[in-house]
């Protein structure tokens, strides 16, 4: 940590961008590394009181990141997995994504974070106009299609040849109906 100033950390947990720092202090106080060996040191009293204070900001400002308020969160689907999930459902290899709005990065650098997936309403209207595109290209209009049905019938002149793949069925098999 060098020569880390605990008076220029922000207080804040919940909201300040200091609380990863906040945790390390913590490890270094609970271990006695903090201060350094030749700095004046804490009673242990003062310790104790800044141990505290740390841990109960800590867990404060975890349960504040965990909580929604009350509110239900509808997380989206990312524009990869979104692209990837209409590939799966429709058989279809298009980029159905390249029109829908990027993801902003969260905190850690992420785009696939629950946090920053949230939903408005253009966004849902992008994502109905992709899926509609999707099933636009899916769904087959036209005639129906002949349907050729194939069936297998038991024969004398079939003859099972043991030792044999199966690709080398072909010409025996061909061989029997001759």
């Amino acid at each position: 940590m060098g020569k880390l100033r605990l008076d220029t950390l922000d207080p804040d947990f919940v909201k300040g961008s200091g609380a990863e720092t906040w945790h390390d202090v913590l490890n270094k106080l609970n271990l006695g590394e903090m201060p350094p060996k030749k700095a004046k040191q804490p009673t242990t009293a003062e310790r104790r009181m800044l141990v505290g204070w740390v841990t109960r900001e800590l867990q404060r400002a975890e349960r504040a990141a965990r909580s929604t308020g009350g509110r239900v969160v509808m997380r989206r689907l990312t524009r990869y997995e979104y692209n990837n999930t209409l590939r799966d459902l429709l058989g279809v290899q298009l980029d159905f994504a390249e029109n829908l709005p990027p993801e902003s990065v969260s905190a850690d650098g992420f785009q696939n974070n629950g946090s920053v997936l949230g939903i408005s309403p253009i966004q849902i209207e992008y994502y109905l106009k992709a899926a509609r595109m999707a099933l636009g290209k899916a769904i087959v209009t036209g005639p129906r299609p002949e349907v050729f049905k194939h069936h297998a019938i038991k024969s004398e002149k079939i003859r099972r040849v043991k030792g044999r793949c199966p690709a080398a069925w072909g010409p025996i098999l061909a061989s029997s109906f001759a």
